[in-house]
């Protein structure tokens, strides 16, 4: 098996189904702090207020609805002050902790997903990297 680089493995993402939400986990398996960056897509919510800090071995759960479509992408080396202004060294989002519709800039490993309805219960998802 090839060394995978701490830039693409940031986070576990686990999702379990609900009647009417889905639960997302995020669990910080690196050796450092990151901060997850969160956009809903067109006419979807944001959640966790676009991004957040996960401590090492810390994880987080949310919920989020059927139907939701969305990306969340880790952020490494960042550095914000009181109001939630700074820089990230992978992933910034304009220097803003809440990235508040804005994406994260390479480099970036994102995991874009889009969840079933009841009409269609298919799960899609999709991890791309870029540097």
């Amino acid at each position: 098996m090839a060394a995978v680089s701490k830039r693409h493995l940031f986070f576990y993402l686990l999702f379990v189904a609900h009647t009417q939400e889905i639960q997302l986990i995020l669990v910080n398996n690196c050796e450092e702090s990151i901060w997850p960056g969160t956009l809903g897509s067109a006419g979807n919510t944001t959640p966790q207020e676009g991004g957040f800090h996960l401590g090492v071995g810390e994880e987080v759960v949310f919920e989020v609805p059927n139907g939701w479509s969305g990306r969340i992408w880790g952020r490494q080396g960042c550095c914000f002050d009181e109001q939630g202004k700074g820089t990230c060294e992978s992933g910034d989002c304009s220097g803003q902790l809440h990235c508040r519709g804005g994406g994260g800039a390479p480099p970036a490993t994102v995991v874009e997903m889009t969840f079933g309805t009841p009409r269609s219960p298919l799960h899609y998802y999709d991890v791309s990297s870029s540097v």
